[in-house]
């Protein structure tokens, strides 16, 4: 029954403007979750994930397995995922041709009942589209956020003011914008991306657009990674700022150190409370269960500050 009453909400408010219907769309799949919130197979928000086309040949760093073999196979096992460990919600972007990109999201919006939020990869190989493009993508609903921003790995600064044209946007049409902070996979200058610097991964770099924008919707995606003292220093200074904590939710299972210490200094803070779930999947649509598993796991949090970073704290930035 209750089914049934979301299909028919859905289709009604497909008649209203881009963003009420966004509002609408998420008021409709969260409700019934907030009012279950405290059984056991609680929702979960996963502000992280990324789709691909084409073959898939890289073995998880953790396993050396590879389970999906193309786009298709991660498309199937990533909603497979979600679905077993009830993830209502996935931000989605992904890093390559962003005409591709953007028909694969669409399938996966197609074929599930989870509410995927579409994103817009900026930089690396999706390039820099036109600001006029941008704003066309938001007002038509075709994409629902602005992410993930790679500006890193073409040696820019996230406060470079050619991209304050994008942030600009997303505040006035009140958007949320995910930026890659942090580091990337090992050898990454002498692979992909020849500009990449660590150095650029550190979040006081966000401060001038922080200061520029302040009633933009910005998360840290990776919650700074190495840079974690630094992130918590933020988040503090700049109270609009949330994170997402992956990929160390399941990069070396074995060895939380970074998400230890990032949880545990802002949880001495008191900035858990813009502390988000995230996977970043990327190629290893089965790293959703790691991270969820890893998440619900830890034994210095109390299962309202699990259940705040895994849903809450996701739910109140939308």
């Amino acid at each position: 029954m209750l089914k049934q009453i979301y299909i028919k909400a859905l289709a009604a408010i497909k008649l209203l403007d881009m963003k009420k219907q966004l509002i609408l769309q998420l008021i409709i799949y969260l409700a019934p979750f907030i009012i279950f919130s405290q059984t056991t197979n609680q929702p979960i928000i996963d502000m992280h994930m990324h789709v691909y086309s084409g073959e898939l040949n890289i073995p998880n760093p953790n396993t050396g397995k590879i389970l999906a073999k193309n786009g298709e196979e991660h498309r199937i096992m990533s909603l497979k995922f979600m679905k077993k460990y009830n993830v209502v919600i996935g931000a989605v972007s992904g890093n390559g041709d962003p005409d591709i990109i953007s028909q694969v999201i669409d399938t996966w919006k197609s074929d599930t009942e989870r509410l995927i939020l579409k994103g817009l990869f900026i930089g690396k190989k999706a390039g820099y589209p036109p600001i006029d493009l941008v704003r066309e993508l938001i007002t038509s609903g075709e994409i629902d956020f602005i992410g993930e921003l790679g500006f890193q790995y073409d040696g820019r600064s996230p406060s470079d003011p050619e991209f304050f044209k994008y942030y600009e946007l997303a505040q006035e049409l009140n958007v949320p914008v995910g930026i890659h902070t942090g580091m990337g996979a090992p050898g990454t200058p002498y692979n992909c991306c020849p500009n990449f610097r660590l150095s650029l991964g550190n979040p006081y770099l966000l401060e001038d657009m922080l200061v520029k924008f302040p009633k933009l919707r910005v998360w840290a995606m990776h919650a700074g990674g190495q840079f974690h003292n630094e992130m918590v220093t933020m988040m503090k200074m700049y109270t609009q700022l949330y994170v997402d904590i992956s990929p160390y939710t399941w990069l070396d299972a074995g060895n939380s150190e970074l998400l230890d210490r990032f949880l545990k200094m802002a949880k001495e803070q008191g900035m858990l409370d813009r502390v988000m779930f995230g996977s970043d999947q990327m190629l290893w649509p089965e790293t959703i269960e790691v991270a969820i598993i890893r998440v619900k796991s830890l034994d210095y949090l109390t299962n309202k500050e699990k259940a705040d970073i895994l849903y809450n704290n996701a739910a109140k930035f939308l």
